[in-house]
């Protein structure tokens, strides 16, 4: 990740709370009562972001994307992540 010292600690922090969101909603998602095809989508795209968050090179944009996500309220967290992705996506800058 590049950014100084500082913003890579803060941006592995938040990438770490990001990924644990998105694997927890992966394992909620895979208990739910729905539609094979529908729930096999929705895991999809939640595995979609996993790669994504992932591959994020500079830490301003993890920042920028995902500090409101705070680990403890998936709800809440779930939805940051979507705005994240719905405004930032097209804007990160991935390897």
């Amino acid at each position: 990740m590049k950014g100084t010292e500082k913003q890579i600690a803060w941006a592995e922090e938040i990438k770490a709370r990001t990924i644990k969101t998105i694997n927890d909603t992966i394992a909620q998602l895979e208990t739910m009562p729905a539609p094979a095809d529908k729930k096999a989508a929705a895991i999809a795209e939640q595995n979609r972001r996993l790669n994504v968050v992932s591959r994020i090179q500079y830490a301003g944009d993890m920042i920028d994307g995902f500090k409101n996500v705070g680990g403890d309220d998936l709800r809440y967290d779930i939805s940051v992540i979507n705005a994240a992705f719905k405004g930032f996506e097209t804007f990160w800058r991935l390897g």
